[in-house]
């Protein structure tokens, strides 16, 4: 066997591993490549993030999706399968640009769906996974975009409500 052929061999063999750890880890996303990939994205991670709403109660809160986006750089991370030590990294990035951006930008943020957005896509800054002009450019095309964010985090919210029924059912059952 030639050094080459052992080139090709270790080349095989990472591109293999890398799929064996993708199928381990479900969570881990591919990185999107187009601001609507990302749009996407963010609001799946949204959903994901709205199914902790109801968890508030346990910690002495009222359920509130204005305060989602405390959440966005946890999930961030959850996405793209990365391990606990980097949360320090997303968390302040995400938490640090949005106190400010929030004087500068003032009510855009107010938003619960652009406020996880910007939080959600500066943890991916802070985790280098995106560059700042990727950022504004993402961001533009949410704001710009007619509240397209708002009905793609409505339809994934909505499938993740459950029906009048199971209400009734976990009402019933005292849950």
């Amino acid at each position: 066997m030639k050094l080459d052929d052992n080139a090709e061999l270790r080349t095989s063999n990472i591109a293999r591993l890398k799929q064996i750890a993708t199928s381990l880890n479900p969570a881990m996303h591919p990185l999107p490549r187009t601001p609507a990939e990302w749009l996407n994205e963010i609001a799946d991670a949204y959903a994901d993030a709205y199914e902790a709403l109801p968890f508030m109660r346990s910690q002495g809160m009222e359920p509130d999706e204005s305060l989602l986006f405390h959440m966005a750089p946890r999930v961030a991370l959850k996405f793209r399968g990365l391990p606990e030590q980097q949360a320090e990294a997303a968390t302040e990035a995400a938490l640090c640009s949005y106190v400010a951006s929030k004087e500068q930008v003032g009510v855009a943020l107010d938003d619960p769906h652009i406020a996880f957005a910007f939080c959600y896509l500066a943890a991916q800054f802070g985790l280098g996974l995106a560059s700042d002009e990727a950022i504004n450019e993402i961001m533009a095309f949410i704001e710009e975009g007619d509240a397209i964010l708002a009905r793609a985090i409505t339809r994934r919210t909505r499938a993740k409500e459950p029906s009048r029924r199971q209400r009734r059912i976990r009402s019933a059952q005292g849950v």
